[in-house]
């Protein structure tokens, strides 16, 4: 898993104290004991996306969120469709594709208001039976 963030500071007198603004991204996804799903189905999930606690734009809204999904460990994406469902909380609908015993790989990002974003990249993130 690779993770990016972008985020706003000011200067500090104590900067070991000082929280950063991060945005934390988690997928929720109806796996089985394997960590596999079907192959050529689409599938659904959830996608949550909050502050991490402390930080001082906690409160900016999250104005912006993209999912990919990759087939061939991320040489080529697709869009999967991400719909907000509750404060955080998005649904998530992963596309049919791949084959069985292949894998999927996972590209999610978020942006709020004060410009604060988040990017991970979670390669092999599922196998496909």
């Amino acid at each position: 898993m690779r993770s990016e963030w972008t985020f706003t500071t000011g200067h500090t007198e104590d900067a070991v104290r000082t929280p950063v603004d991060l945005l934390d991204l988690g997928f929720g996804l109806p796996l089985d004991l394997n960590n596999t799903a079907p192959a050529g189905r689409s599938l659904t999930g959830s996608l949550t996306v909050r502050h991490q606690p402390g930080g001082a734009s906690g409160t900016s809204p999250v104005r912006k969120v993209t999912v990919d999904v990759s087939y061939d460990d991320g040489r080529t994406w697709s869009p999967a469709e991400a719909k907000l469902v509750g404060k955080g909380r998005r649904s998530l609908v992963i596309p049919a594709g791949g084959h069985p015993s292949g894998h999927v790989a996972l590209r999610a990002s978020a942006v709020d208001k004060a410009g604060d974003c988040v990017r991970q990249t979670v390669t092999r993130a599922y196998g496909l039976r």
